[in-house]
């Protein structure tokens, strides 16, 4: 017979094949579990004793010296010694169960929710064949029974947690064999990010596959399966498989309805998410819209305009913009301040020929039951008027103690009518500005109205130039206008000289004189 120490040493190293099947974490805590190895190796040397002390009664029995009762004693200790032994091993690794996962998908409900689908088998074999081996190769007489060792696992609770970074990186496929993603155990999170929080599975039984359903709360492609157990806890990290309605690509956008005035561009940010794993090219086209605005697909950042989108192996989404730029003007095809639906759709290059046909009115479901992704979004195209003040002259010249007056035209260079426009000013001390008129209630699109400004300059006004900046305010569609203002330099000039009137005078008179003078002359002759 081997001795007790040889045995232990056996019993270490099954230990030590059974040990790496478990979570990192609970490896540690069971080789640091001294108790239970102390138990183990307790339990070990009761047995050996329980032997030795049957192989001694034996032959006194034979010889009836020992009674049958005495032997059967001893047979039934070393028995029970066997039975405490085993349930020794099996506490130490008995602690976590064998959760496998065969498929984890990521699909779209009909009520437009997200859920993760989970399909997890129980794999918890206390002992498997080889290292059953081990204990027989230690002692033939020491066998588990197979009952015992195809655990059925009892109140499992199963929750999804948001991931954190998985320990090791992702294992090869699941155990099915289609390729789906099979976590390691990862580190563990404490953020529920599915409803239901907890999932509870009354009874398991071994090599059972139970089908979950949870809807997510977030959107994200890498999760963390929380299973408890009893009294213990671990997660397994999985990058879940991706599965579309009607075909493998789908595009999504957090901005579906927007406004835009016309003139300017806007841009829809939208994702484009695929299920395969390979490389392929995506195209895209959009309809429904007028001929008068145009788009183009442009990259997430803005800077580059692409004719297509190559997802590489391993990349299942992508962000993109489109950018539907408005003409200045309206025109025919489309009505201002009512939303004008349109549909982008996306296909990979091995299906372009599937795209319905421009130029024609197209639905939603044109792109059913087609491998094709399509997202219907809406544009508001706001008419916004555009009020600028022209005028002939920016320069006019005053008269201290005189009137004057100056004008400019009001002009609505924009797409929608200039509503209750009104004019102020910013005028040097003591000139007087009034507006005729002081308020403009309408001015169509492309129409003008003209105001007359009627300037007081004060007697004392000092000579110089001035600034007089005009202001205007007013609405479009009910939406404030941007303040627009213009600049007139006023030029003071003094009053005219009396110098010129005395010079004639002087003149006339002279010459009146010089007359009266010749005619007495001529006269007195």
């Amino acid at each position: 017979m081997k001795s007790a120490k040889s045995t232990f040493a056996a019993l270490a190293l099954a230990l030590a094949v059974l040990v790496p099947g478990l979570p990192p974490d609970s490896r540690a805590n069971g080789l640091q579990d001294q108790t239970s190895l102390l138990t183990i190796r307790e339990n070990l040397v009761q047995v050996q004793l329980t032997r030795a002390k049957l192989q001694q009664y034996e032959p006194l029995a034979e010889r009836g010296i020992v009674s049958k009762t005495d032997i059967e004693q001893k047979r039934a200790d070393a028995r029970l010694a066997e039975i405490r032994l085993q349930r020794s091993v099996m506490d130490l690794v008995s602690t976590e169960p064998k959760i496998t996962v065969e498929r984890a998908v990521k699909v779209k409900g009909k009520d437009g929710q997200q859920y993760l689908e989970l399909a997890l088998r129980n794999a918890t074999l206390l002992v498997d064949d080889s290292q059953q081996m081990l204990f027989a190769s230690m002692d033939k007489d020491l066998a588990f029974p197979r009952e015992i060792l195809q655990r059925r696992l009892d109140n499992v609770f199963i929750s999804i947690r948001e991931a954190n970074n998985f320990a090791g990186g992702m294992a090869g496929g699941g155990g099915n064999g289609n390729g789906y993603a099979q976590g390691q155990y990862a580190m563990p999170s404490q953020v529920a990010v599915a409803i239901p929080y907890d999932l509870k599975i009354g009874s398991w039984s071994f090599n059972e596959t139970k089908v979950l359903r949870f809807r997510l709360l977030t959107d994200a492609e890498r999760f963390n399966i929380h299973i408890t157990y009893r009294s213990s806890e671990h997660e397994i990290g999985v990058y879940a498989e991706q599965k579309f309605q009607g075909g493998d690509v789908e595009l999504t956008a957090g901005r579906i309805n927007q406004e835009a005035n016309l003139g300017s561009a806007i841009d829809y940010p939208f994702e484009i998410r695929r299920s395969g794993q390979d490389s392929r090219a995506f195209f895209f086209q959009v309809y429904n819209l007028p001929p008068s605005i145009s788009y183009s697909i442009v990259s997430a950042d803005g800077k580059s305009r692409v004719s297509q989108v190559r997802l590489e192996n391993g990349e299942t989404a992508r962000p993109l913009m489109l950018r539907l730029e408005l003409p200045a003007r309206h025109v025919e095809g489309f009505k201002l301040d009512a939303p004008l639906p349109f549909i982008v759709a996306a296909v990979d290059e091995k299906n372009v020929g599937k795209l319905p046909a421009t130029g024609r009115k197209v639905a939603e479901a044109d792109f059913s039951a087609q491998s094709l992704g399509s997202l219907e979004l809406k544009l508001v195209a706001r008419g916004l008027g555009k009020l600028s003040i022209v005028a002939n002259s920016l320069v006019h010249e005053l008269v201290p103690g005189a009137h004057s007056e100056l004008s400019f035209t009001v002009k609505n260079e924009g797409s929608s009518p200039l509503e209750n426009i009104r004019f102020d000013s910013e005028k040097p001390n003591g000139i007087g500005v009034a507006f005729e008129p002081a308020l403009i209630t309408s001015v169509g699109v492309g129409q003008e109205k003209k105001v007359r400004v009627r300037v007081t300059t004060p007697a004392d006004s000092a000579v110089g130039e001035y600034e007089m900046r005009v202001k205007t305010e007013g609405y479009s569609s009910t939406r404030p206008l941007a303040i627009d203002e213009k600049v007139f330099r006023l030029v003071v000039k003094s009053g005219p000289s009396m110098l010129p009137v005395f010079v004639v005078i002087f003149l006339f008179l002279a010459v009146l004189l010089v007359i009266v003078y010749v005619g007495k002359k001529v006269r007195l002759r």
